[in-house]
Formats: structure tokens, sequence, C-alpha cells
């Protein structure tokens, strides 16, 4: 009888062999994925050219980022993180109040961590002259503003920003969107439209206009310029 069971025992073991830490190894293994996911990170930057030189550089918070149909917002070091699939894709970088020009830009990706870093250079342009037509009844100006483009370099070009005093005798600021009091050592925010200015030409004279709902009575040209921006892209690939 004592044979028989262990006969019994030892085909038991064949046909169901004891666990070990190799069949653990196994079973685990089977739950394991071997996809991985591509990510794109968008970083918003800014500095500003003074007498040729840039200032310090800067991130950009709270800038809109769309990547096709997805749609995210710059954190406060000016980064917004997507997962994405390989091949061409279109990213789109916009300022809800406007204080930035959209930017559009075709992004290829083949690696599985890219980093697109986008730069908004400021250049302010100098307002070389300036006209106003006043209109009493609406209580507004028409402002047209003389400046000068470099050449062949696109730029995204705003509305006059206007340091004046008006027929009050009251320092003021026109910033593109509203008009504010004029403090000194103070500066607010540019806030309007952009267009695209491409010249054909060096030295190229080009108009900025706008319409201010005040009456103008002096433009102040130390404090006052066409505020200009120009874009610049980097493409980083990390396997």
């Amino acid at each position: 009888m004592v044979a028989a069971a262990l006969m019994i025992l030892f085909n038991l073991f064949q046909l169901v062999p004891p666990l070990s830490s190799t069949s653990l190894a196994i079973d685990f293994s089977l739950g394991e994925s071997t996809s991985r996911p591509y990510i794109l990170r968008v970083r918003v930057e800014k500095t500003r050219l003074v007498d040729e030189f840039h200032t310090a550089t800067a991130p950009v918070p709270r800038m809109i980022v769309r990547l096709d149909d997805k749609t995210g917002v710059t954190n406060s070091n000016g980064y917004a993180t997507f997962t994405t699939t390989p091949g061409k894709h279109v990213i789109t970088i916009s300022s809800p109040q406007l204080i930035l020009p959209t930017y559009s830009v075709d992004v290829d990706i083949q690696d599985y961590i890219t980093e697109l870093r986008v730069l908004y250079i400021e250049d302010r342009f100098r307002i070389e002259a300036a006209s106003v037509s006043i209109d009493s009844v609406s209580q507004t100006s028409h402002v047209r503003a003389f400046y000068t483009i470099p050449f062949n370099t696109t730029y995204y070009v705003g509305s006059p920003y206007l340091v004046y005093v008006n027929f009050e005798q009251y320092f003021k600021i026109f910033n593109g969107d509203s008009i504010t009091a004029y403090t000194p050592n103070i500066e607010v925010n540019y806030q309007g439209p952009f267009n695209i200015m491409i010249p054909t030409e060096e030295g190229a004279s080009m108009v900025s206009e706008s319409t201010v709902q005040d009456l103008i009575q002096v433009i102040i040209s130390l404090y006052s310029y066409v505020p200009a921006y120009r874009v610049e892209n980097q493409l980083l690939r990390m396997s």
C-alpha cells in the first residue's frame, strides 16, 4: 500500500508541478504592457530686445496651448504637457488676455519624448511720426503711428501703445484695449490685437492705427511705442 501511494504522488507532481519562484515570475509578466506613450512638452518663454540685447528670459504662465483637438494651459514654469501619437501635429499658442500674439507651428513627433520651446521676443518700435484726428461728438481720437520695421523679418505688430495728455490735462495710458491713469515706474501690459507684418524692402515705413476713447492733446513720444514680437522655436528630441 505504501508503494502504491508513492506512485500516485509521483504521477500527480508530473501533472501539476509544485509552485516555484519561476512560475510566479511568469504569472506576473503576463500583466505587463509593451506599449509606451509619446510625450510632447511645450515650453513658452518671453524676452525683450533692448539696444540689440535680450533681457532675462522668463517663462510665460497661463498661455493656452492646443495640440490638434487637445487643449492645455502653461503652468508657472511655462510648460504644458500632452500625450500624443507619432506623426505630424499642429501646435497653436495663444493668450486669453491678448498680451502675446497667437502663434502656430507644425511639429513632427518621432521620439517618445519631444520638447517644443517657443520664445517670444518683444521689440518696441519707436514712433517716428504720428497724426491725431479728433471727433468731439463721439469724444474719440483716431491715431496713426508711423514706424520702421527691419527688412525681411516677420513681426506680429500691435496697435500703438500711447502715453498722452488729454484736453483735461490728465496723463493717460492707452494699452490697445483700455485707458488707465499714468503712474511713473509702473508699466501697464499691452492688450490688444496683433497683425502679421512682413516688409518687402529694407527700412520700410509702416503705420499702426487705433481709435482711443478720449480726446488726445499731446502724445508723449518718449514713452509711446508700437509693440511687436517675433517668435522663435526649437525642437528637442529625446529617446
